[in-house]
C-alpha cells in the first residue's frame, strides 16, 4: 500500500472511531435530557404561597400556571373565603382546577390569566372573570337538582371576553349581578333570565345584539337595572317585560326607530332612560317623551348633534318609515297625519320663543329698575351738600353693578336661546315642504299607476 494511500486510510479509521464516540456521547445525552424532563413533568410542581398574612380569610396568588394537566399545588386553603389570583396563565379554569380550591372558598378573583374556558363550582357565591379569553362556561346540571340543590352564585362578571351564547347560564337561579359587557354576543333569549328571581343588576353593553326573543311574558320581580347600550338592536319589545322594581334602563346608541309601549307606564318604579344615539322616529319620541315626562322620569343622555330638529335633546328623523306606519296605498293619511304632528311641534317652537321673549323683556325692565334706583339714590347724594359717600354706598353701587352684569348675560343666553329657536323652527318648516312635496309625488306616481292598470284591464276585458 502506498504511503498516500495509507496515511488517508488510518485518517479516516480515526475519524470514523471519534464520530462513533461523539454519536455515542450524544444519545447518552438525549437519553439523560428525556429522563429528566419525564422526572419534571412527572414531579409535582412546587407549591404556591399566599401573599397574605398568614391568619388573613383572603389568599392572593401570583404566577400562577396550568396550560397542561397538571393542576397547580395550592396552598391550603382552609379557613379562606377568597382566593384572589393576579397573574399567570391558565388556559381552562377546569373540574380539577376549581376542586383543588377546597369547601371554604366562596369568592374568587380572576387576573388577566387568558382564561379559555371557565367551569363554575356549584359552591362559589361570586366569581369574576374580566379580561380573558373566554368563549365558553361551563354549568353542569347538578346530580341531586330534584332536591332542591342549586347553584349559589350571586355575582358573576365576565366583562371584556369573547363569549357568544348565554344560554348555559339559565341555570344560575341565584344571581343577583350579572355583567356580560364587551363579550361577542349577537343574540339574546329573555328566557335565559327567567329563573333568576333575585337579580338586579344586568348588563350586556358593549356586544352584538341584533335581537333579543321574548316569546312569553318575562318576569324579573327584583330587577332594578338594565342596560343594552351600544349594540345593535333595530326592534326591542318589551311590553311583555314585568319588572316592577327596574329603575334605571339604558338603550342609547343603538339602531331603534320605535318601542311597542309609548310611555313604559308597566315600569312602574322607572326613574332613568337612556335613549341617545338612536334612529328614533320623531312622531314616535314626541308623543313618548310628553308622557314619559308626565311619570317625572329623567332622561339620563343626550344627543350633541343632530342632522334634523331634536325633541328634548335626543336626535329623531322624520323620513323613517316604520312598519307600523300607513303604506303607500295610504300616503294621504300618511300627509294629514305628518301635518298634524308639524303643527303640534311649529306650536311649541313658537310658544317657547314667546316665553324667551317674554322672558328677555322682564330681564330688561329688571335692568332697567336697578339702574333707575341707583341713578336716583346716586343724584340725591351729589344734591346735597352734607351728603358724603361712605363704604357702605360703594359696596352697594359695586353690588349693583355685578347684578347688573349678570341680568346682561341672562338676557344675552336668552337671545342666543331665541336665536337657536327661530333657526330650528324654519329647519322644521323646510324639512315639512320637503316631505311634503315627496308624498305627493309619490301619491300622483301612485295614482297615474293606478289610471294605467285600469286602463290596461278595461282593454283586456274589451278583447276578451
Amino acid at each position: 500500500m502506498q504511503p498516500s494511500v495509507r496515511s488517508w486510510y488510518s485518517s479516516t479509521k480515526i475519524r470514523t472511531k471519534m464520530l462513533f464516540q461523539l454519536l455515542l456521547l450524544l444519545s447518552f445525552s438525549i437519553w439523560r435530557l428525556q429522563s429528566t424532563t419525564a422526572e419534571v413533568l412527572s414531579s409535582p410542581p412546587p407549591p404556591l404561597m399566599c401573599k397574605n398574612n398568614v391568619k388573613s380569610p383572603i389568599c392572593t396568588l401570583q404566577d400562577v400556571l396550568f396550560v397542561d394537566f397538571h393542576v397547580p399545588r395550592l396552598p391550603s386553603l382552609a379557613g379562606k373565603h377568597t382566593l384572589q389570583i393576579r397573574s399567570g396563565n391558565i388556559t381552562r379554569f377546569s373540574n380539577d382546577f376549581s376542586t383543588a380550591l377546597g369547601d371554604d372558598v366562596r369568592k374568587v378573583l380572576l387576573g388577566h390569566l387568558e382564561i379559555r374556558s371557565l367551569w363554575l363550582k356549584p359552591t362559589l357565591r361570586y366569581l369574576s372573570a374580566e379580561g380573558n379569553l373566554i368563549h365558553h362556561v361551563v354549568v353542569d346540571e347538578l346530580p341531586d337538582a330534584e332536591t332542591g340543590a342549586q347553584y349559589q352564585l350571586e355575582h358573576l362578571n365576565l366583562m371584556n371576553n369573547r363569549l357568544s351564547n348565554i344560554r348555559m347560564l339559565s341555570n344560575l337561579s341565584q344571581l343577583v349581578e350579572l355583567n356580560l359587557d364587551g363579550n361577542l354576543i349577537d343574540f339574546v333569549e329573555m328566557a335565559t333570565f327567567s329563573s333568576m328571581k333575585n337579580l338586579k343588576k344586568l348588563s350586556l353593553a358593549r356586544n352584538r345584539i341584533s335581537k333579543i326573543s321574548s316569546s312569553s311574558t318575562i318576569e324579573l320581580p327584583a330587577l332594578e337595572s338594565l342596560s343594552l347600550v351600544s349594540n345593535n338592536l333595530t326592534t326591542l319589545a318589551v311590553k311583555d317585560w314585568e319588572m316592577p322594581q327596574l329603575i334605571d334602563l339604558a338603550l342609547s346608541q343603538n339602531q331603534l326607530t320605535n318601542l311597542d309601549v309609548e310611555n313604559f307606564g308597566h315600569f312602574v318604579s322607572l326613574e332613568k332612560l337612556a335613549l341617545a344615539g338612536n334612529s328614533w322616529y320623531c312622531f314616535w319620541l314626541n308623543k313618548a317623551l310628553k308622557r314619559i315626562q308626565e311619570k317625572f322620569i329623567t332622561l339620563a343622555d343626550k344627543d350633541a348633534n343632530c342632522p334634523a330638529m331634536p325633541v328634548e335633546d335626543i336626535c329623531c328623523s322624520i323620513t323613517v318609515f316604520t312598519d307600523d306606519q300607513p303604506s303607500y296605498a295610504d300616503l294621504v293619511a300618511r300627509i294629514e297625519s305628518f301635518a298634524e304632528s308639524h303643527n303640534r311641534i311649529r306650536d311649541e317652537v313658537t310658544s317657547r320663543m314667546d316665553r324667551i321673549i317674554g322672558d328677555s323683556e322682564s330681564q330688561l325692565d329688571a335692568v332697567d329698575k336697578i339702574v333707575t334706583e341707583k341713578q336716583e339714590r346716586w343724584a340725591k347724594i351729589f344734591d346735597s351738600e352734607k351728603a358724603r359717600v361712605t363704604e357702605h354706598d360703594i359696596e352697594e353701587l359695586g353690588e349693583s353693578i355685578v347684578q347688573v352684569e349678570g341680568k346682561i348675560k341672562q338676557w344675552q343666553r336668552l337671545g342666543e336661546n331665541n336665536a337657536k329657536n327661530a333657526q330650528d323652527l324654519t329647519k322644521l318648516l323646510y324639512l315639512t315642504m320637503e316631505l311634503k312635496n315627496k308624498l305627493a309625488t309619490d301619491l300622483k306616481s301612485i295614482q297615474n299607476l293606478q289610471d294605467e292598470m285600469k286602463h290596461y284591464e278595461i282593454s283586456f276585458n274589451s278583447n276578451l
